[in-house]
């Protein structure tokens, strides 16, 4: 688990979740899952709002660009994230959409 900061797209506010995630060199890779929900996590509209996020990973603390993987980026590293959590693809299917890949870039 990490903890992400990102600022609120109506209040401003900084807002910390914590999100399971996964280490790909020094990118740092995300699902907005919301737990199987038909509607993606509020932290996920935060940062497409405004892609400045803080995360902290244990005692390390960085500021983050994140962006949303598409295509065949988004088709690797779902690959990737399936095989590291086998419960992805069942959370996708019960979400009924495509459960978007965040990428956590320094």
């Amino acid at each position: 688990m990490l903890l992400l900061t990102t600022t609120g797209r109506r209040t401003g506010r900084r807002r910390t979740t914590p999100v399971q995630y996964l280490r790909s060199g020094d990118r740092l890779m995300l699902v907005a899952a919301n737990g199987g929900s038909a509607e993606p996590p509020a932290w996920y509209g935060n940062l497409r709002a405004n892609d400045q996020v803080d995360v902290q990973v244990g005692a390390t603390s960085s500021a983050r660009r994140a962006r949303v993987a598409q295509g065949q980026e988004r088709e690797r590293l779902w690959a990737q994230l399936t095989a590291a959590n086998r419960w992805l693809e069942n959370t996708q299917r019960r979400a009924g959409r495509v459960l978007p890949v965040v990428i956590l870039d320094p």
